[in-house]
Order: structure tokens, then C-alpha cells, then sequence
């Protein structure tokens, strides 16, 4: 049996993705209940599940977090990297930051 620690991603990739629609972004606020940054405003985005890929990631984050599908405009820029104190469970692990850039195909957000 894995111990938690041998088990823990090497690299922690996130993938936020920005959604326009009408010249106006999609922002969307975290829960009061969040147990990181409650009530934070940011872009639709979160951690990479095992096996996926980046594209893949910014259209499941989209639907799970805002209820829509979008379409990629441009591909993947890398934006921000460091080691992560802020989650206790990635703690001293290597965070990797990318975004992309779609179109919302919903004017109806969830």
C-alpha cells in the first residue's frame, strides 16, 4: 500500500481558462464554505486530473464550475510557477500555472 506522501502528484498543474463572450469575461466567485479563499473571485479553472490534458482540463473545469461549453480561441500560455505552501497537502511540491482562451457557446451561465 502507497503511503500519502509517495503518492502525491510530482507536479501540480493547474488550468484556468478565460471565457469571453460579448467583449465581457466570465468571473466566478468561490463559496463562502471554500476552505481555500472563500468567496474569491477568479477565472474558471482547478487541478488536471491524472491522465488528462490541458485542453481537456479547461473544458471540464468550464462546465463543472459555470455550467456552459466554450470553444478554444488561442491555446496554452504558461502564466505562473512556484511551490505551493498556500495547500497543505501539495506543500513544497512544484505548481505549474496554465491558461487558455475561449469562447463562451452559452449565454446562460449556472
Amino acid at each position: 500500500m502507497k503511503s500519502a506522501i509517495s503518492s502525491r502528484p510530482r507536479i501540480l498543474i493547474v488550468m484556468r481558462t478565460i471565457v469571453i463572450h460579448d467583449g465581457k469575461i466570465l468571473l466566478i466567485q468561490r463559496s463562502r464554505n471554500d476552505t481555500h479563499e472563500p468567496l474569491k473571485w477568479e477565472i474558471p479553472g482547478g487541478k488536471l486530473d491524472q491522465g488528462q490534458d490541458l485542453e481537456t482540463a479547461a473544458e471540464r473545469e468550464v462546465i463543472e464550475e459555470a455550467g456552459i461549453y466554450s470553444t478554444p480561441i488561442k491555446k496554452f500560455v504558461f502564466f505562473e510557477e512556484y511551490l505551493t505552501n498556500k495547500l497543505k497537502k501539495y506543500k513544497g511540491l512544484p505548481y505549474l500555472g496554465f491558461s487558455s482562451l475561449y469562447k463562451s457557446d452559452s449565454t446562460k451561465v449556472r
